[in-house]
């Protein structure tokens, strides 16, 4: 019997192979995208599993009050993690540093740029990135050890065994040698914590002198607690090390009306959990991702696999009218429901198994084309991890039984003697549900595409917004580590001058957006002045840097070669930093930096960080201490980019001849800081264009059914005299109207969703009405497209035959 039933249902599909064929393809399609979007979630998700002591491991976050109310910061200072296991040994079984940093490294007569990693003893026992080489034990108990992953070890020596070869690191300018201790497994994609090249946190550069500095908060802090104490616990217990610790700040706090937080502190100290360290939102290194956004991936896939489905299960209800004396014969003959459940779940078994197969080998074929487009990092060995295996089978089992057993329903409801009389009065009802599902396949359709539009909108503000400063014709380039960034300024002011394409040249210590270096930082430097504490950026810079990028000043000047001290006590803030001060007048005042800094000027605040967050108040000062990581060249307008870029690239290699030329437009460096918003964007629009496409399919189906149903009463209407639009728009205004129920239904889940993921930036859109009416129109054309084609043909055919039944 079982043989049987696959037979008829083999037979039956290709007898139907058009039908058969819309729904393999449309079901083929939403699995491919489906599997590639829940593999991108799942992969989300998977950040920082593979550690083994995930549950105990926790990061530091700072929460302090503030006049615009609490801030919190994963930025630590020096001497925290020190003394904290001080005063915590029983809740602290291991703790780390850990701060992210590029350096030059030398072997024999070969130079590469790296990006290394700051860290304690204590960071390869706490997380479990394996050692395939070296000592085991303690690879980091000298400060002259250094451990690098299989991929940097292989780039830097080759076939060459590295364990006992001594690198040396350009930190900073100071040339130091380190011993090749032990080599790291390559540490997987779904790692928030790099570990490239390991050192030492003693050797950062400023270590010893922000050894006792409170104020200058550099990296972040990771802490493994005794599995006795809870983080809520040791949050709690910590709050007496914070007060003795920040006793002045507190009573600063107070004395200037600050507010303090819901427990009634005014700093504290709380852990994040490690698996949640991907997801933290408040996080400076702009690393982390909203954690809706593999919640979205879920429901894109779930939504497009439903358009699918209600696509096979609207065809298949339909063309039980064409079953009714299949169904009425088999119940004659004692065919029973689970009989009959059974071989339509067979046939539904056949359709969905072919769908997901062939959807399962595109998206293996589509997924380099996928990683490369949506900017993710999947691998071939994810389509076999157990939990993505069970849940495709559970995933297809639930689905084959659902879209099987609901035809199933409608055709075993079909009255026996109503069918072999050919009287079946269950049209009706099967017209009322699939017009609902063809409501449900457009409303998710139409709010996909309104949510595209929205995205779109967003991600053009936050390319296009003024920012206060000249990215346009302003390029950025590395400094390296061949040459020292000041040396290498004044080599190429020299050589720039002759080139009458090139405007101004300054330099930096931070970049502005992202380059080609992948690196964006920030320095925070916290003083306490006139008895209020102030938090500030700090940027080291060189003459002509606000000329150069040009900033506005809104009071005093910039700094000028003419006065022997702005090179050494002077200083320009923000209006932000301006009005943290609160002094009356800003200009001549002296803040305590760096031995004592002057405000000579106020610029109007400027975007230098991402849209991301507002505008913090940054403090310009000349720090050569800091050295120049990147210089800034302003080019005149309309001038050759690639030229000019070619000739940069010249000189700068003329002078750094082993380095690597990565200069790069601000423009492109400020677009770079949102490839999120990008990819969420480029996935909505995919994943609109597939949920048309496959509406579009069924609709095609639909429309085909209904107009043979309706052939006779289309052939009437021409004999009395109707007219080719009148028959196109009596065919076209039910689906219409159906498009019309899914624009209202569409509309307010387009906008709450939207809303609420707009909430998320500092500086966002207003969502237009015409958004809504655009979508709309959208879909109402594709409809028309799609059934056009069918209503013309069967308004256009000869009406005799139509009546005839031919």
């Amino acid at each position: 019997m079982l043989n049987n039933y696959f037979k008829i249902a083999r037979r039956r599909l290709s007898k139907y192979w058009v039908h058969s064929l819309i729904n393999v393809v449309g079901i083929s399609m939403a699995f491919c995208s489906a599997i590639l979007l829940f593999l991108t979630a799942n992969f989300e998700w998977s950040y920082d599993d593979f550690h083994h002591d995930k549950n105990s491991i926790y990061r530091l976050a700072l929460k302090e009050s503030q006049a615009d109310g609490q801030a919190f910061s994963t930025k630590m200072p020096v001497p925290m993690m020190h003394n904290l296991k001080l005063a915590h040994p029983d809740a602290i079984q291991q703790a780390t540093r850990y701060k992210e940093g590029s350096a030059q490294i030398r072997w024999k007569d070969n130079i590469f740029n790296k990006n290394i990693q700051y860290v304690d003893a204590d960071f390869l026992k706490m997380f479990s990135f394996r050692l395939v080489k070296g000592n085991t034990n303690s690879p980091l108990d000298d400060a002259s050890s250094i451990i690098l992953s299989q991929q940097i070890a292989s780039s830097i020596f080759g076939s060459n065994p590295p364990i006992g070869e001594i690198l040396t690191l350009n930190l900073n300018g100071k040339q130091q040698p380190f011993v090749v201790r032990g080599i790291l497994e390559t540490p997987p994609a779904n790692s928030s914590i790099s570990a490239d090249v390991l050192i030492r946190f003693e050797n950062e550069p400023y270590y010893h002198m922000d050894l006792n500095d409170w104020n200058v908060r550099t990296h972040q802090v990771y802490l493994r607690l005794n599995d006795q104490t809870p983080a809520s616990v040791f949050e709690k217990n910590v709050r007496t090390f914070m007060q003795r610790t920040y006793i002045n700040y507190i009573e600063n706090a107070r004395s200037n009306g600050l507010s303090p937080d819901s427990e009634g502190q005014y700093i504290s100290l709380h852990t994040t959990p490690l698996q949640e360290v991907h997801f933290y939102q408040l996080s400076e290194d702009n690393k982390s991702i909203n954690p809706v956004y593999p919640k979205v991936l879920l429901a894109i896939s779930i939504l497009v696999m439903v358009i699918a489905y209600v696509n096979y299960i609207n065809l298949t209800t339909s063309n039980a009218m064409s079953r009714a004396k299949e169904v009425g014969i088999r119940k004659y003959l004692g065919a029973k429901k689970d009989h009959l459940i059974f071989q339509f779940w067979g046939e539904a078994s056949i359709v969905c198994c072919a769908g997901m197969l062939l959807g399962g080998i595109l998206s293996v074929l589509l997924l380099p084309v996928y990683n490369s487009q949506f900017k993710v990092d999947l691998s071939y060995s994810q389509f076999i991890r157990p939990e993505v295996i069970w849940t495709i089978l559970l995933f297809f089992v639930a689905t084959t039984l659902f879209v099987g057993f609901y035809p199933a329903i409608v055709a075993s409801r079909f009255n026996i003697l109503e069918i072999l009389k050919g009287k079946i009065n269950s049209k009706i009802k099967i017209s009322v549900i699939n017009n609902g599902m063809l409501v449900v396949q457009f409303t998710i359709s139409i709010f996909l595409i309104t949510s595209t539009l929205v995205i779109n909108q967003q991600v053009k503000l936050l390319q296009n917004k003024p920012l206060g400063y000249n990215r346009m014709e302003v390029i950025s380039i590395p400094v390296g580590y061949e040459i020292d960034g000041y040396k290498l300024l004044d080599a190429m002011r020299l050589r720039l001058a002759n080139y009458p394409q090139f405007v101004s040249i300054t330099g930096a210590d931070l970049n502005l957006g992202k380059g080609k270096d992948e690196t964006s930082r920030q320095s925070k430097y916290g003083f306490t002045m006139q008895g209020k504490k102030i938090l500030t950026n700090a940027l080291n810079v060189d003459f002509d840097y606000p000329e150069t990028l040009g900033l506005e000043f809104i009071a005093g000047r910039s700094f000028d070669k003419k006065y022997s001290t702005d090179s050494t006590q002077s200083c320009i803030i923000n209006q932000a930093m301006a009005n943290q001060l609160g002094l009356q007048s800003a200009i001549g005042a002296q803040l305590p930096l760096n031995g004592g800094k002057t405000i000579i000027g106020i610029v109007k605040d400027y975007n230098f960080s991402s849209l991301h967050s507002e505008i913090e108040p940054i403090t310009i000062l000349f720090n050569k201490p800091f050295g120049l990581s990147y210089l800034f060249v302003r080019i005149r307008p309309n001038s050759s980019s690639i030229a000019t870029m070619k000739l940069l690239e010249k000189e700068y290699l003329n002078l750094a001849p082993k380095s690597e030329f990565l200069g790069s437009f601000l423009e492109d460096n400020v677009n770079k800081q949102y490839e999120k918003e990008l990819r969420i964007y480029r996935i909505f629009s995919t994943a609109s264009i597939i949920a048309i496409l496959l509406s579009c399919f069924g609709l095609f189906a639909m429309s085909l059914l209904n107009i043979q149903q309706r052939t006779k009463e289309i052939g009437v209407r021409k004999v009395l005299g109707a007219s080719v639009y009148s028959i196109l728009a009596l065919i076209s205004k039910d689906f219409i109207k159906l498009v019309l129920v899914a624009i209202l239904m569409a509309s307010p889940l387009a906008y709450y969703g939207m809303y609420n993921w707009l909430q998320g930036f500092p500086y966002r859109i207003h969502i237009q009405w015409w958004v809504f009416l655009l979508s709309g129109v959208i879909a109402l054309v594709i409809v028309l497209m799609t059934i056009t084609l069918h209503s013309i043909k069967a308004a256009s055919a000869n009406p005799i035959k139509a009546v005839n039944g031919e």
